[in-house]
C-alpha cells in the first residue's frame, strides 16, 4: 500500500509572489519553497522575514537531499474542477456534487510552463505518480489536457484514472498507447459514463449497448497492435469496472500489454448474457479471460509469460467465484505465485479446489476475501476437498473469514510460514469452539513463524491456545491486555518481533510485577530473542499502554537484543528517561515516541 501525499491549493500558481530583495533575494531559486504544499502552509500562516530566512535555509537542505526521492514516491492529485470555495475547505470526497482536494490542472500547467522549469517538474525531479479525475473530459485536443499529456505523459510511471469523463474512446486509446509510453503501473476505475448518447463507436471500440464489440474475445486483424502502441514497461494493471463495462475491446487492450506481472480485476460482472441467436452465452469475466487466451495464441507465447499475480475481487451480480473461468485459465498456462479472490457461497468450494490445483506447483501466497455486500452465510470450506491438493511452495495465507475449521489442512503445507487472519477470533470464539473438536485437539502447526491477527484484544486463554497450536512463532501481531501479555511472555520466549495493536498492557504487566516485586511473573525480559517491539494505540482516555520510568528502564532497556522500538501511546516517563530510550533507539530505527 503506497503512502500518498495529497497536494492542494486554492489559488492559481501564477499568483505566487515571492519577495526578491534583501534577505529573501534568492528565495525563488528554491523549488521546494514554491511547491504547492509549502505554498499552502505559507499562505495560511503569519511569519516575519527572519522566520522566512530560516525556513529558506531548511528548505534548501530539504530540496538538496530529498526532493527527487520525495517526488518519486509522492502521488500528485490533479483535477479539472475549480478550486473549492472556503466553505467547502474540508470536503475531500469525490462523490457527486462535491469537489476533491487536489491541485487543479491549470495551476499545475502554470507551474510546468514557468521559464527554465523553475519548479523542476519536467527534469530529474519530476513527479512519477499521478491520480487524475477529469470530469469535463479526459482528453481534449488543443486544450490544457493536450499539453498535459504531451509534456507529462512520457514522464509518468504510475497513473490512476478515476471518475473521468470519456467522450472519445479513440482519445482514450491514444492516451494509453501513445502518451504514456513509460508507464509501469496503471489503475483504471470506470465510474463515469463514457461516450455520447447515440454514438456509433467503430470497432474495436464498444459501449454497454453494443456489448459484443466491447467484450469480444475473438481475433480480428483490426485488433493487431501497430508499432509504438505496445506498453513494454507496464507490469502492474488494476481495472475496476464499476459500470460493468470496459470502453475498449479486451483483445485490443491486452494485445498491447504483454509484460504484465500483476493483474487485478475488480467489480467485473459474472452474470451471463446471450451473445448469439443460437443461445450462446458468456459473462464479462469469462470474456476477459478468453481474451487473454486469444491474444497469446495469436501474438505468441511471450504474452503474459511474466504474469505471477492474479487478483479477482468484488464480483458483481452473483457475488461468487465463477467456475466458468477455470477452463480458459487451464488453456492459459500461468506460473501464478500470488493469487487472491472473493469467495462466499457454499458452491464456491469446488472452484476453490480447482483454482488451487491449477497453480499448485507455483503458488506461494493466497489471499481469500469475503464479498462485503453479501448477507449470505460466510464461506464454509470442508477440509476434505482441499486435502487433495498439494502446495509444495505455499508460504503465505490470508483469510478474511472465520474458517478456523479448516486449520487442520494447514498441517499439510510444510512450507507455510505466514498466516494472517483478518477477523475477530475472540468475539466469535472460533478458536475456543473449534479446538474442542476431536480433529483439532491435537493440531500443531510447527512450521508457521509469522502470525498476524485482526485488531482485537486477545485474552490469555486465547494466547495460550495459539501458543500450543503454533509454538515456533518468530513474528506476531496481536491485541493484548495485561493477562494476554503475561501469557505471551510465558509461551513464546523465542519471539523476535512483537506488535501489540490494540494495546492495553499496563506497567505491571511489562515488568511482571506481583506483590510489589518486579520480574515475579512472566514479563518482557523473558523474551530473550526480541529485536523489534511495537506498542500500538490504546483506548482513548485510558492510561493503559503508557510507559513510565520503570517500564522503560527495567523493561524495554533491559531487553538485550532489542533494536527497533515504536510507541504510539505518550509516555509518562521523565525527560531524562525518554532521552535514554531515544539514544539507544535513534529516530533512524523508526522510534515513534510522542512527547
Amino acid at each position: 500500500m503506497d503512502k500518498r501525499m495529497y497536494s492542494s491549493s486554492s489559488s492559481q500558481a501564477s499568483r505566487v509572489q515571492v519577495p526578491s530583495q534583501g534577505s529573501l533575494q534568492q528565495m525563488d531559486d528554491n523549488p521546494m519553497l514554491l511547491y504547492p504544499v509549502l505554498k499552502k502552509i505559507f499562505e495560511s500562516s503569519i511569519f516575519n522575514r527572519a522566520d522566512l530566512k530560516n525556513f529558506r535555509l531548511v528548505c534548501k537542505e530539504w530540496s538538496n537531499v530529498s526532493l527527487d526521492r520525495w517526488r518519486k514516491e509522492a502521488t500528485l492529485n490533479l483535477t479539472d474542477h475549480p478550486p473549492p470555495s472556503p466553505d467547502d475547505d474540508n470536503i475531500e470526497s469525490s462523490s457527486e456534487g462535491s469537489r476533491t482536494k487536489a491541485l487543479t490542472l491549470s495551476e499545475f500547467l502554470d507551474m510546468v510552463d514557468t521559464p527554465g522549469d523553475r519548479f523542476q517538474l519536467l527534469g530529474t525531479n519530476n513527479f512519477r505518480k499521478f491520480n487524475i479525475k477529469f470530469r469535463q473530459d479526459l482528453y481534449l485536443s488543443g486544450t490544457d489536457k493536450r499539453i498535459f499529456w504531451e509534456k507529462l505523459g512520457p514522464l509518468m510511471t504510475h497513473l490512476n484514472i478515476s471518475n473521468s469523463k470519456i467522450s472519445s474512446l479513440q482519445d482514450l486509446a491514444g492516451i494509453l498507447f501513445k502518451d504514456i509510453p513509460n508507464i509501469q503501473c496503471l489503475t483504471y476505475v470506470n465510474d463515469f459514463p463514457f461516450g455520447r448518447d447515440g454514438d456509433e463507436l467503430p470497432y474495436p471500440f464498444g459501449n454497454y449497448e453494443t456489448r459484443m464489440q466491447g467484450f469480444t474475445s475473438t481475433w480480428n486483424e483490426l485488433l493487431r497492435p501497430m508499432n509504438g502502441q505496445i506498453l513494454t514497461k507496464l507490469t502492474k494493471l488494476d481495472i475496476n469496472l464499476k459500470l460493468k463495462c470496459f470502453p475498449l475491446s479486451w483483445v485490443y487492450f491486452f494485445g498491447r500489454v504483454p509484460n504484465i506481472k500483476e493483474l487485478t480485476l475488480r467489480s467485473v460482472s459474472t452474470d451471463f448474457y446471450e451473445v448469439s441467436d443460437a443461445g450462446e452465452s458468456t459473462n464479462d469475466l469469462l470474456s476477459l479471460v478468453q481474451s487473454l487466451v486469444t491474444v497469446r495464441e495469436t501474438l505468441g507465447p511471450s504474452y503474459f509469460s511474466q504474469l505471477k499475480g492474479l487478483h479477482l475481487l468484488n464480483f458483481v451480480d452473483r457475488g461468487v467465484f465463477p467456475p466458468s473461468i477455470l477452463a480458459p485459465l487451464h488453456d492459459l498456462p500461468l506460473g501464478i505465485t500470488f493469487l487472491s479472490f472473493d469467495m462466499t457461497l457454499l458452491h464456491s468450494v469446488i472452484a476453490f479446489r480447482e483454482m488451487l490445483r491449477l497453480y499448485s506447483d507455483t503458488l506461494e501466497k493466497l489471499y481469500i476475501f469475503q464479498v462485503h455486500h453479501c448477507d449470505r452465510p460466510r464461506v464454509y470450506i470442508p477440509p476434505q476437498p482441499t486435502h487433495e491438493v498439494k502446495l509444495p511452495n505455499f508460504k503465505e495465507y490470508y483469510l478474511s473469514d472465520p474458517i478456523f475449521h479448516v486449520l487442520d489442512y494447514l498441517k499439510n503445507l510444510s512450507n507455510l510460514r505466514t498466516l494472517e487472519l483478518d477477523y475477530c477470533i475472540c468475539l466469535r470464539n472460533c478458536i475456543s469452539d473449534d479446538c474442542s473438536r476431536g480433529d483439532l485437539q491435537n493440531l500443531v502447526l510447527p512450521q508457521i513463524e509469522e502470525l498476524l491477527l485482526s485488531k482485537e484484544l486477545c485474552r490469555g486463554v486465547i494466547v495460550k491456545k495459539l501458543g500450543w497450536m503454533m509454538p515456533n512463532l518468530k513474528k506476531l501481531r496481536v491485541g493484548l491486555g495485561s493477562d494476554g501479555f503475561a501469557m505471551l511472555c510465558e509461551t513464546w520466549k523465542d519471539l523476535e518481533s512483537l506488535e501489540i495493536e490494540p494495546n492495553e498492557v499496563t506497567e505491571s504487566a511489562i515488568l511482571g510485577s506481583a506483590g510489589g516485586r518486579k520480574y515475579s511473573v512472566p514479563n518482557i525480559t523473558d523474551l530473550k530473542e526480541l529485536t523489534s517491539f511495537t506498542m500500538g494505540h490504546s483506548e482513548p482516555g485510558t492510561t493503559q499502554g503508557q510507559l513510565s520510568n520503570d517500564s522503560i528502564v527495567y523493561g524495554i532497556l533491559a531487553c538485550e537484543k532489542l533494536k527497533h522500538v515504536s510507541i504510539a501511546a505518550p509516555p509518562k516517563a521523565s525527560k531524562e528517561v525518554k532521552e535514554m530510550l531515544t539514544s539507544k533507539f535513534p529516530q533512524t530505527n523508526w522510534v515513534n515516541i510522542i512527547p
